[in-house]
């Protein structure tokens, strides 16, 4: 929503009805859009926490703009970030300066009290902050910096106690300048509405993203989302809308952003010294040893590595004459989709025998190639209709689900060759029966979703899903079989 800053009595009525800007005049500015969570079903997923309220306040930095706004882009100096679990006074300020508790979020001088949990609950909450940024240039401390420049994140007490709303989990203030940066931010991780430590860790990522220049994000698996339902989640690597409940305009414009690839811009890698490891390459497709000939091929593989993938090629083998097919620049004839670390080729194939390998490099230069694999492209099969590409979104392989539990299924659906895709459906499998669920289109292009409810008499023990699509000609594209396990 957009909203005019009003100061005083008026304003703190519009946040009371969940629509209202809390900063200061100076400190948000006219129409600046401002995001407000409402309050959602609790995931009684254990490794998942349950999504909670959350508030972004706009914060212009007042005798900090000039210089934050000038700032030059250098990752190589260290960030610090720091957790407080004593509380404190936080006095009201038209810009932020955690060495000093000023803060564009409390309408008036505010107590936050101390963490009420113990000393193994807070080192559970460390630990989780930590590994959810390791891996960036960021310092993580629970002892307080003094005079330094850094992120204070204060974890305790109620939404109340800075005036805001019960139900509130965190706020955070937010800027689009110096690239989404606030050197001296300090967010508030409400303890007494988040009340466990996944969600307590969850919560204070997620305020910490903002101040840090994340806007929501409509995808399930990254924690600056709202969606819930699909297993833990960490920052990811992937091109996703803005929004809350459906997609929308980023604040700082666009209409996607990667979070991963957004706080490697702004806090740099992590000095884990040398990058030695290649990425990692499985392929997918194809399985078996033919392959129909005089029709058009597939190969598909899953590309990963530890910091970033640079570059991903298949070689092409017939009769010693090699074609390369470089994913991000495909010569004529070849089609490449990637998505996020699925890469897709499909290009046209005579008969007769081929091989083929892939090979792929980090940013850092480190290499690694697949064995070469022989095919037999048989004229004699029938071609199988690969005019689509399945990629499973979200549960991800491998994923634990309790009874009762609400599970949300997305695909996202490649086309080539101009195909259009007619129908998606889901194939939920266990031992003894197989159920079709008919998925929809979000939001997003190419994106395709259904919620199902697990029964609350589930029994434990692995199941399977893979999502089927048609396109305009009749066929169907099957993605690989993903097995969940249901615990509890």
């Amino acid at each position: 929503m957009k909203i005019s800053q009003q100061r005083g009595a008026s304003a703190f009525a519009a946040l009371a009805a969940l629509a209202g800007c809390v900063a200061f005049a100076s400190g948000c500015r006219p129409e600046e859009p401002i995001a407000m969570l409402a309050l959602q079903e609790v995931d009684v997923v254990p490794s998942a926490p349950l999504p909670v309220k959350d508030m972004v306040i706009v914060s212009d930095e007042g005798p900090f703009a000039h210089h934050r706004k000038s700032l030059p882009k250098d990752t190589s100096q260290r960030r610090l970030l720091f957790l407080n679990r004593h509380g404190g006074t936080y006095t009201p300020s038209y810009y932020n300066d955690s060495s000093q508790n000023l803060s564009t979020v409390p309408q008036q001088t505010s107590v936050i009290p101390p963490f009420q949990g113990t000393d193994d609950h807070w080192q559970a909450i460390m630990e989780c902050v930590r590994r959810e940024f390791e891996r960036w240039n960021v310092q993580i401390t629970d002892q307080d910096p003094g005079d330094a420049v850094f992120v204070e994140a204060v974890l305790g007490g109620a939404p109340g106690h800075l005036g805001l709303p019960s139900g509130v989990a965190g706020v955070s203030p937010f800027t689009c300048s110096n690239n989404g940066v606030i050197e001296r931010a300090i967010v508030f991780t409400f303890t007494e509405a988040t009340r466990d430590v996944p969600t307590t860790c969850l919560t204070t990522v997620h305020e910490i993203g903002h101040a840090y220049g994340l806007d929501h994000i409509f995808y399930c698996p990254d924690p600056m989302t709202y969606l819930h339902g699909c297993g833990p989640k960490t920052f990811q690597d992937r091109d996703s809308p803005c929004g809350e409940y459906s997609s929308r305009q980023c604040y700082c414009g666009g209409y996607e952003i990667n979070s991963v690839r957004h706080l490697t811009d702004v806090l740099g890698h992590a000095d884990h010294g040398p990058d030695t490891t290649p990425p990692t390459i499985e392929v997918l497709q194809p399985v078996g040893a033919e392959l129909p000939g005089n029709s058009k091929a597939r190969v598909q593989a899953l590309v990963q590595d530890d910091r970033e993938v640079a570059d991903v090629i298949l070689y092409w083998e017939e009769e010693g004459e090699i074609t390369e097919m470089d994913c991000a620049n495909p010569p004529s004839l070849v089609e490449c989709v990637r998505s996020w670390t699925t890469y897709t080729w499909r290009f046209p194939v005579s008969e007769g025998e081929r091989s083929f390998w892939i090979w792929a490099v980090d940013a850092a230069g480190n290499e690694t190639e697949t064995q070469p694999r022989h095919l037999v492209l048989n004229p004699n099969l029938t071609p199988e209709p690969y005019a689509v590409a399945v990629d499973i979104i979200s549960p991800p392989h491998g994923s634990q689900v309790t009874p009762g539990e609400q599970m949300v299924f997305r695909a996202e659906v490649s086309t080539f060759g101009g195909a259009e895709v007619v129908r998606v459906r889901l194939r939920w499998s266990s031992d003894d029966n197989s159920m079709v669920f008919e998925m929809e289109p979000t939001a997003v292009d190419g994106e395709w979703q259904v919620i199902l409810n697990l029964s609350p008499d589930a029994p434990g023990g692995e199941r399977h899903f893979q999502v089927e699509a048609q396109d305009d000609s009749g066929g169907w594209t099957t993605s690989p079989l993903i097995p969940i396990t249901i615990v509890g």
